[in-house]
């Protein structure tokens, strides 16, 4: 061969190399990045909750419970036991993490008790997903108690009620 016609040759595959990773960059851009989630919506999380601290006098005890989020709130069964309703948290990413999310949220019951609860989440980091945290309540008669909490998580679809229409 002649090297004139293995220099067109040699062009000529380096013209489709060049191309098909022009074509697979493009590819790969047009992809959108997996996102990690931004708050906790639509999650629900069993946790078991350990006493860390008990007053001199104060009386505590350990308990489970299902923490739901859902639409900006959290709400829990043991948590609505205590006259805990429904309440806003707030929860961001944690820098240089990618889907670990620090949350909080502070609630008070009809008593005076406050509850302030606080944590992190490791959604879609590890199977199941995890959770862990503390949780201070501080008695009306200003008793404070600190508890421990983990627990694991999943995603939940929120019930929607069913419309129903009148045959008229």
């Amino acid at each position: 061969m002649n090297t004139t016609r293995l220099r067109s040759l040699a062009a000529a595959a380096g013209a489709i190399f060049l191309s098909a990773g022009v074509a697979l960059a493009a590819k790969r851009a047009s992809r959108p990045p997996a996102k990690a989630p931004i708050n906790l919506d639509n999650t629900r999380w069993k946790i078991h909750v350990t006493v860390a601290h008990i007053p001199k006098f104060g009386r505590a005890s350990n308990f489970n419970d299902v923490l739901v989020f859902r639409s900006g709130t959290v709400s829990g069964e043991a948590m609505q036991k205590q006259g805990l309703d429904m309440t806003p948290y707030h929860a961001e990413r944690i820098k240089g993490r990618k889907t670990a999310l620090q949350w909080n949220f502070e609630q008070i019951n009809s008593v005076g008790d406050k509850y302030t609860w606080q944590g992190t989440a490791f959604p879609r980091q590890y199977s199941p997903w995890k959770l862990e945290g503390t949780m201070t309540m501080t008695a009306a008669d200003g008793q404070i108690f600190k508890y421990r909490l983990k627990g694991t998580g999943q995603p939940f679809t929120p019930e929607v009620p069913e419309v129903t229409s009148s045959g008229k």
